[in-house]
Order: structure tokens, then C-alpha cells, then sequence
């Protein structure tokens, strides 16, 4: 989440750079949805995806109990609706466990 500022100093940015206007937005953001980021990141090196995973997961240590649940709930439903639609479908957990030991065993 950003931070919203009164004025330029508040927000902690070097007086020689004009990077924000006060209202927590840098100038010139652009805003791009979770695929075009998806696909972007996609583009980078493998280290430098890992090293992007490793602050992206170390990001949600600051979350509350609370907003945790609620994430969790978001994806359970998620996954709710594409099983309803028929976009995925479930593999049984035998079938799962099997898999996962041959795989192992190769």
C-alpha cells in the first residue's frame, strides 16, 4: 500500500528528485494489471525472478492475521468458480500422491 504525503519532503524522496506530487502517486505511474506484470516478470532472468519471488514473499510477513484470512478466502473462491466453470479440473488425491511418488522415484 502506498503512502499518502502532504508535500514532497514528507514522503522521504531526495529534494532533488521531483519523483512525487504529495499525493502518495509518483508522477508518470502507470498502472498495469496483475497479467501484463505477470508477463513482464515472466521476461526477466531466472535470478532476477527468484530475487523479485524472494521480496514479493517476504512483503507479506507484514500482513495482518486478519488480511491473511481474507486472502485466503479470495482464493478459495477463485478457485471455486473455475472448478463451477469448468476451467479446471480436480485430480483426485490418490492420483496425486501416486504421481508425485513416481516422479520422485524417476
Amino acid at each position: 500500500m502506498r503512502n499518502t504525503f502532504d508535500s514532497h519532503e514528507e514522503s522521504g524522496c531526495p529534494p532533488r528528485y521531483d519523483c512525487c506530487d504529495g499525493s502518495g502517486r509518483e508522477r508518470g505511474e502507470v498502472h498495469v494489471t496483475i497479467d501484463e506484470l505477470k508477463r513482464e516478470a515472466m521476461r526477466l532472468a531466472p535470478t532476477e525472478r527468484a530475487s523479485l519471488a524472494r521480496e514479493l514473499l517476504v512483503s507479506l510477513d507484514d500482513l495482518s492475521d486478519s488480511d491473511v484470512d481474507r486472502l485466503w478466502l479470495e482464493e478459495s473462491e477463485r478457485r471455486r468458480q473455475l472448478v463451477e466453470s469448468g476451467e479446471t479440473t480436480l485430480i483426485p488425491m490418490d492420483e496425486v500422491f501416486a504421481r508425485a511418488r513416481a516422479n520422485r522415484a524417476s
